[in-house]
């Protein structure tokens, strides 16, 4: 398991780490105030995620005590009805899994498809810079979800601009796109998922992490959606932040600051947008970048079937 690289604002705004499996939160130096738990009302499936818990405790708790192991079985003195030896193969045979294919990280981050399908940061905003691009996918995901997903081309960039004075809340302030082309319709829908049920509430993690130097007592509140036609497959994430602050006390301008994951599969291409802004916006303004990104795909890449 990898984690993944930091991008950061050149104003050291925020700063977003996760991994592809177990999406650990990588801790700041600064300590703060631990969240709890945050509600994500995703559907069919886990609809809360438990923060600041040890790893896999509900396992080392679940395993029973010594006396709750029911005791052995006392071999007889006298010759046993039936050899213990014979049950064994009675029990019904493990199919071995399926191999993953090899993963050439090589060919992967010297596909450009992937690349071609970013939006220009300056066509989403003219103050947004361009901070971080990267097309290796090995620092960003596990090899097995690049098998699992058949991962041929990956990128993802990074850009950012600077608030001047709470001015322009309803311009963002960063922008990540992470977008993934895939062998087949399956393995781009096997990435979605991933995405809408790991990658986001990790970013989102960690993204309240930081908010959280600013405003120690916020209260975040989330809200999704799945009801557009955008893609194959759609889902909108937003996160809500109340700083719990006075409008005029708050250090980041008096909005209350948004993060929006617009997650979307079309054909064989998955994708992952997330923009940051310091007040709250219509979502309608937010999934436009799927539109854009929907029609910067080829027929070829974009069509359903495997």
């Amino acid at each position: 398991m990898r984690r993944l690289r930091l991008i950061a604002l050149g104003l050291g705004l925020l700063a977003l780490t996760a991994c592809s499996h177990g999406m650990q939160l990588e801790n700041g130096e600064r300590p703060v105030q631990p969240i709890t738990r945050i509600s994500f009302l995703f559907t069919e499936g886990q609809s809360d995620i438990v923060l600041n818990t040890p790893e896999a405790p509900a396992q080392r708790d679940a395993a029973p005590t010594p006396a709750q192991v029911p005791p052995p079985a006392v071999s007889p003195t006298t010759a046993p009805t039936a050899a213990p030896s014979p049950s064994q193969p009675t029990q019904a045979p493990t199919a071995d899994p399926t191999p993953l294919p090899e993963v050439d990280i090589a060919t992967i981050t010297a596909n450009e498809t992937a690349r071609s399908l970013v939006i220009p940061a300056s066509e989403v905003d003219p103050g947004l810079e361009i901070i971080d691009e990267e097309s290796d996918p090995s620092d960003f995901l596990s090899e097995e979800l690049m098998a699992q997903s058949g991962l041929v081309s990956f990128f993802v960039s990074g850009s950012t601009r600077q608030p001047s004075g709470g001015a322009g809340t309803g311009r963002p302030v960063q922008l990540v796109q992470r977008l993934f082309v895939h062998a087949n319709a399956e393995g781009a829908s096997r990435m979605f998922e991933e995405l809408v049920d790991s990658a986001a509430p990790t970013f989102a993690i960690a993204a309240l992490g930081f908010f959280r130097q600013f405003y120690p007592d916020l209260e975040p509140g989330t809200r999704t959606s799945d009801q557009f036609t955008l893609a194959d497959q759609n889902r909108l994430i937003e996160v809500r932040i109340d700083p719990k602050i006075e409008p005029e006390e708050r250090e980041l301008g008096p909005g209350d600051p948004h993060i929006y994951y617009l997650i979307l599969r079309q054909g064989r291409v998955s994708a992952i947008f997330e923009l940051v802004y310091l007040s709250v916006q219509d979502p309608g303004v937010v999934t436009v970048l799927g539109e854009r990104l929907i029609n910067r795909i080829p027929s070829n890449l974009a069509e359903s079937q495997s």
